[in-house]
């Protein structure tokens, strides 16, 4: 995994591992063969870099009345479609919107062979690059077994008017592009859309039986050399899939083909979830320090915004170090381990938000009244000499900064994590955390304990929980602040879909009294 940065609001909400250029399709048919029946309506959304920049949609003239099953199923009824164009009127049209686009669909492989079929009666061939999206889902979230758009509605709680309706069934595969991209990391996203394009080519000391051995469930891998040295970690909500993605690109040269041509052995260790893999992998990485890994580092000391208020009623803000102990976070806007990553954030930031660089320090200045140099490119609005009201520029500079707020701690005192598997009930493994700080894992009410705590309520704990997979050491207790590991957290314990998603319960604990062994001495 590369080592996180502060998460700021990004434009775009569809994660980069997406193809930047997708046209996301829904037809609906006079039946179910490409060969004897005909569209009757299609929806086209046009996504660009992660924003849909047109959506288009249109009834098709079949040639032939529509079924009474299909009027029952879409609604769709002969008067709506006879004014309709033909489809052959259509074709310029549409090899315009799928021009050097991906071609996405559920079961891509009915909608795209209907339109491959239909474009074949107009002389025409029809190959785009084809991406799936059930067998996108079927990749990243193969605790479950049925991936069909109403199963997709019904488990990530979409609203929808007209099912079985071109347009309104487009939007339903945006908005889970949508939600698995607030679920799921870039790199993850970028391997499944890349193993649905190719199939892998294994390098040459794997068999194809090692990689189809392999788990379809989430956990963390390890690649070893001839010599048993540790090349590679990384993790997965579905192992076998993710490593047969490192072997689906061709690479010629460089660190990636290094790796590939080093690959000799692999290992696993499974986790009942994605949440177990992250913070696994994060920690494995930083105290195994693989070859080929980005180098994953703990901070002694972190980089953060301070706000405060000058003499004029402006809020300026000056970058300041901190202990990576984190003793008040709740006053901390960012957190970064370097101050060129901050001063770098805070130069995005002043371009997005219109923000004067001399109260954000990023320009010196001796005059206090002078206008900074943006002022004459209309990138600063005059707070620095006064023409912009201070009310209007703090509000500016509030909203620039407001998700980047370090997340209060919502819990009164430590909380344990139950993370449980969707496949097996019995497989579960829970988690100590504490300020956002992770306290190591739990096995059993004595190690709960050992740390000083109890249940609130009542022993959760199921002692006879499976612990699958464990061929490397636990994951270790942490008493300082990791950054990457408190953006973990925060993807998965502040987002209620993240928790059902992944089989996560959350317990408050409370500390033991300790007075009464005190009182025996």
């Amino acid at each position: 995994m590369p080592q996180l940065d502060w998460l700021d609001q990004p434009v775009r909400q569809l994660s980069s591992g997406f193809p930047e250029k997708m046209a996301i399709v829904d037809i609906e048919t006079t039946g179910g063969s490409p060969k004897y029946h005909r569209v009757i309506e299609i929806a086209v959304l046009l996504v660009d870099n992660g924003v849909v920049i047109h959506r288009w949609q249109s009834f098709i003239h079949p040639g032939v009345c529509i079924p009474d099953k299909i009027n029952l199923l879409t609604g769709i009824t002969d008067s709506d479609v006879k004014p309709a164009p033909v489809f052959e009127q259509l074709t310029e049209e549409l090899l315009n919107l799928f021009h050097d686009r991906v071609f996405v669909a559920h079961n891509a492989r009915f909608d795209h062979g209907f339109l491959k079929a239909e474009f074949k009666r107009c002389g025409i061939q029809f190959k785009p690059r084809v991406l799936c999206s059930v067998k996108f889902s079927r990749h990243l979230y193969p605790q479950f077994k049925r991936h069909s758009l109403n199963h997709i509605i019904k488990r990530f709680g979409y609203r929808v008017n007209n099912r079985h309706r071109a347009m309104d069934d487009a939007e339903v595969i945006w908005r889970f592009f949508l939600t698995s991209s607030q679920i799921h990391e870039e790199e993850e996203i970028r391997s499944a859309c890349n193993l649905i394009f190719k199939a892998p080519s294994l390098p040459a000391m794997i068999d194809a039986e090692v990689i189809n051995s392999l788990p379809k469930s989430p956990g963390v891998y390890y690649f070893y050399d001839t010599a048993g040295k540790l090349l590679y970690i990384g993790k997965s909500v579905n192992i076998q899939d993710r490593v047969k993605s490192h072997f689906s690109q061709e690479y010629q040269r460089g660190r990636q083909f290094r790796l590939y041509s080093s690959v000799a052995r692999i290992e696993y260790d499974l986790t009942p979830s994605d949440f177990g893999a992250q913070i696994r992998e994060s920690q494995q990485i930083k105290q195994l320090h693989p070859e080929f890994n980005l180098r994953l580092k703990k901070s002694r000391y972190l980089y953060f915004y301070k706000i405060y208020e000058n003499n004029a009623g402006y809020l300026q803000v000056r970058i300041e170090r901190i202990d990576a102990s984190l003793p008040d976070s709740s006053q901390h806007y960012g957190l970064f381990r370097s101050q060129k990553q901050a001063q770098t954030q805070l130069t995005k930031l002043a371009d997005n938000f219109f923000l004067c660089y001399k109260l954000i320090g990023l320009e010196k200045s001796t005059k206090s009244k002078q206008a900074c140099f943006r002022t004459q490119l209309k990138k600063c609005f005059g707070a620095c000499c006064g023409t912009e009201e201070p009310k209007i520029y703090n509000e500016r500079l509030s909203a620039a900064l407001k998700s980047y707020q370090i997340m209060q701690w919502p819990w009164p005192d430590a909380i344990l994590i139950k993370e449980t598997s969707i496949e097996d009930k019995d497989f579960s493994r829970y988690h100590m955390i504490n300020q956002w700080r992770y306290q190591g894992q739990i096995t059993n009410e004595k190690d709960l304990e050992e740390n000083g705590y109890q249940y609130v309520d009542k022993n959760i704990m199921n002692t006879n929980a499976s612990t699958t997979g464990e061929i490397h050491r636990q994951d270790i207790s942490d008493k300082l602040f990791d950054l990457d590991i408190y953006f973990i957290l925060v993807r998965f314990l502040l987002k209620p879909s993240s928790k059902t998603i992944q089989g996560i319960k959350v317990y408050p604990l409370t500390p033991i009294n300790r007075s009464d062994e005190f009182n025996e001495f």
